[in-house]
């Protein structure tokens, strides 16, 4: 099934639910992963339908409005997103401190692997139990 966004309040754009890619409106099935379509489904309400009933938004909720018409301009200081996401200078510097530290504490290195003497351990005790497994088979 395909489900339906809108960029403008008059054409509709189709993305395959499988794997998110655009597909052209009268598509039956998904170019990128090859799923088959049976109907469009909206994303806001879940009705489905033909592609046909969806030309011009969703019949039952009427979804058909862009990110923009939603969520406002992203330039825009007033837009949802842009007062959603602002932060104040006091929390930007106690992020940036708390990254710096992590830098200075972890020597820049962000690998998050175990450490050596693990795998050292790890390798000793395989080695003992086929050692003691070869020679408790070697008694029978």
């Amino acid at each position: 099934m395909a489900s339906k966004k809108n960029d403008s309040a008059k054409k509709a754009k189709y993305f395959c639910e499988n794997c998110g890619s655009e597909v052209a409106a009268k598509a039956r099935f998904c170019p990128s992963c090859g799923k088959f379509f049976a109907a469009v489904r909206c994303p806001s309400c879940g009705h489905t339908g033909t592609v046909k009933d969806f030309a011009l938004g969703c019949p039952v909720c009427h979804y058909a409005m862009s990110h923009s018409e939603i969520y406002g301009d992203g330039d825009s200081e007033t837009s949802l997103d842009a007062r959603k996401h602002r932060l104040s200078g006091k929390s930007r510097r106690a992020i940036d401190r708390a990254f710096s530290e992590h830098e200075k504490r972890t020597g820049g290195n962000t690998d998050s692997g175990a450490p050596a003497w693990l795998f050292v351990v790890t390798i000793a005790v395989l080695i003992i139990m086929f050692v003691l497994l070869f020679f408790r088979c070697k008694e029978f």
